[in-house]
């Protein structure tokens, strides 16, 4: 299971182990930014459906074309802003350690 499945499923855990290993990681950060990337991963899909209609819909006339143009500039403003929230949430990722065993002794080293 992925660290982002993880905080998905289970962010209370994953907040014990963290406080266990002696870590601080930004996870209501990372389910915010994870939140807002699933909502626009969601709007360009539906984006992508409507041009996809279009184009097998049969010769455009004006009115579909100029749709179709603001619907390609509206995907690309959302992707490059799926980008960007991607790549701040998988940085953010990297904070979160591997999961220890319960039984694992609280710390974040053996001088602990």
């Amino acid at each position: 299971m992925t660290p982002l499945q993880r905080i998905r499923e289970d962010p209370e855990k994953v907040r014990d182990m963290l406080v266990a290993r002696g870590f601080d990681a930004p996870l209501d950060r990372i389910l915010e930014l994870d939140r807002k990337a699933r909502d626009l991963r969601a709007q360009v899909e539906t984006l992508n459906a409507e041009r996809n209609k279009a184009s097998r819909s049969g010769p455009p006339s004006d009115e579909v074309k100029a749709r179709m143009r603001e619907v390609g500039e509206r995907i690309r403003s959302l992707q490059a802003e799926l980008t960007a929230l991607e790549a701040e949430r998988d940085e953010k990722l990297l904070w979160i350690p591997n999961e220890i065993d319960p039984r694992a002794p609280r710390g974040k080293d053996e001088h602990d």
